[in-house]
C-alpha cells in the first residue's frame, strides 16, 4: 500500500511561511500534518492529489479579507481535510468540481468570518461529506452548493439551533440539494462556544447586579448597580 508521490502544494504560497511536518504514508494514504501555529497566509493554500489527508492539527489560517482569496482549495480523489481553522478569506474552502470522481471529506474544522464558507460543485452522489465542523458567521453563505447532487452536510454547527436560519445561510442551485439535518446543538470548538454564547445571550432583558456601598463623603453614600447582560 505505497503512497503515490508527494502532495502538490501551490508553490505561490510557500513564501507566506506555513510549515508542515514530514509526509506520512499510512494504509495507502499520504498524511500531511501542519505544525501547530497561527499562519497569516494572504492567498491560502491549494492541495492537489489523490488519497490525501491534510491535518492542520488545530492551526489557524488567516487571510487578509481580499476578494478572490481562498483559505484552502482541494483538487483530487479521496481527500480529507481536518482540524483546520480558516478565517477572513473571500472563500474558506473550495472543493474543486467533483467530476471524474473527485471526492472530499471535511471534518472537524472551524470555518468562520469569511465572505463565503464552503463552495461545492459536486454533480456525483456520495462524493462529499461535510461533518462535525463549525461553519458560521460567513458573510454571504456558510455553504454554497452549485452542483446537482445531494450534498451530505449533517452534524455541523451552523451558529444557531434554528433550522430556518441555518437554511437561509445555505445556498443551493436549482438542481441540487443539501442535507444539513440533524445538526449539532453546540459548537465543536471551545473558542466558538464563547463566541456563540455572546451571540445567543444578546438580549434586552437586564440582569442587575449591586455592588457594595462606598464610603460616606459629605453626608452622601453611593453604590454601583450594573447590568451584567450589557
Amino acid at each position: 500500500n505505497d503512497c503515490d508521490g508527494k502532495i502538490d502544494v501551490n508553490d505561490e504560497n510557500l513564501q507566506d511561511g506555513y510549515d508542515f511536518t514530514e509526509d506520512l504514508c499510512t494504509n495507502g494514504q499520504l498524511i500531511h500534518r501542519m505544525i501547530y501555529n497561527n499562519y497569516t497566509i494572504s492567498h491560502g493554500l491549494t492541495f492537489s492529489g489523490d488519497n490525501l489527508v491534510i491535518d492542520c492539527q488545530g492551526s489557524r489560517l488567516i487571510g487578509n479579507g481580499s476578494i478572490r482569496t481562498e483559505g484552502i482549495a482541494l483538487n483530487g480523489k479521496n481527500i480529507t481535510l481536518m482540524n483546520c481553522r480558516i478565517e477572513n478569506y473571500s472563500l474558506g474552502i473550495d472543493l474543486i468540481d467533483s467530476t471524474d470522481f473527485r471526492s472530499y471529506t471535511i471534518i472537524n474544522n472551524s470555518i468562520l468570518d469569511n465572505r463565503l464558507g464552503i463552495l461545492s460543485f459536486s454533480n456525483l452522489p456520495n462524493t462529499i461529506t461535510i461533518s462535525r465542523n463549525d461553519i458560521f458567521n460567513n458573510f454571504y453563505h456558510n455553504l454554497r452548493h452549485e452542483g446537482t447532487s445531494n450534498l451530505n452536510a449533517e452534524n455541523n454547527w451552523w451558529g444557531t439551533n434554528d433550522s430556518v436560519n441555518i437554511s437561509n445561510k445555505i445556498f443551493v442551485g436549482s438542481d441540487g440539494s443539501v442535507d444539513f439535518e440533524p445538526y449539532a446543538q453546540i459548537p465543536f470548538f471551545e473558542e466558538n462556544k464563547i463566541s456563540d454564547n455572546q451571540t445567543e445571550n444578546e438580549t434586552c432583558t437586564p440582569n442587575w447586579q449591586e455592588g457594595q456601598w462606598g464610603a460616606c463623603i459629605n453626608g452622601y453614600q453611593t453604590k454601583e448597580i450594573r447590568d451584567i447582560n450589557h
